[in-house]
């Protein structure tokens, strides 16, 4: 199997960023390669789902894109200022109708979705959560049976994350480009 680099051919900062000093992102960047990167895939634009929402700058940068952004985020740790993160990630997100913010871990959300009668299935998944292998491949694999295209943040920050990644291309027969800025973002189609 290859790693093929993603290098983009545009970058355009969309409309609609987190702009708080308070909650700085390691996703800042990327939010300039998504308009080529969907459109390279050909991605959809109805739904996303992400699993890692911390302040909520991904998911703020992807409402630019989809119709409908649910995030999930279980929220075990604080913001920097000394509140919440819960708190920080609601009050960012508030004022963006098409974003969906879940408080609890993957799984249950996952295991919740899997019993609805007729579960949708995303345009795009995105997956930010926590950072070992095992997280990384097992989220993954549920990602890649539920979407077309599933991203992963990380992968040049977390070795162990990118090999989860390269596991899941090898054994389910998808393509792996890795967007080698901002730690990198795993993309398997």
């Amino acid at each position: 199997m290859t790693e093929h680099p993603y290098i983009p051919t545009t970058r355009i900062k969309p409309p609609r960023v987190l702009e708080n000093p308070l909650c700085p992102s390691s996703w800042a960047g990327i939010e300039s390669i998504l308009a080529d990167l969907l459109d390279r895939f050909a991605v959809g634009r109805m739904c996303a789902l992400e699993f890692g929402c911390e302040f909520g700058y991904s998911a703020i940068a992807l409402s630019n894109f989809f119709g409908l952004v649910e995030t999930v985020d279980p929220f075990g740790q604080m913001a920097y200022d000394g509140r919440e993160m819960k708190i920080v990630a609601r009050e960012n997100l508030a004022p963006y109708n098409n974003i969906i913010l879940h408080e609890q871990p993957w799984r249950e959300y996952v295991e919740r979705y899997n019993q609805l009668p007729q579960p949708m299935n995303w345009n795009l998944i995105h997956i930010d959560a926590e950072h070992t292998y095992r997280e990384a491949y097992d989220n993954g694999l549920w990602a890649i049976q539920h979407a077309p295209i599933v991203l992963f943040h990380d992968t040049e920050s977390f070795e162990c994350v990118k090999q989860a990644v390269w596991d899941l291309a090898e054994c389910n027969n998808k393509q792996f480009h890795n967007f080698v800025e901002f730690h990198g973002l795993g993309i398997l189609i």
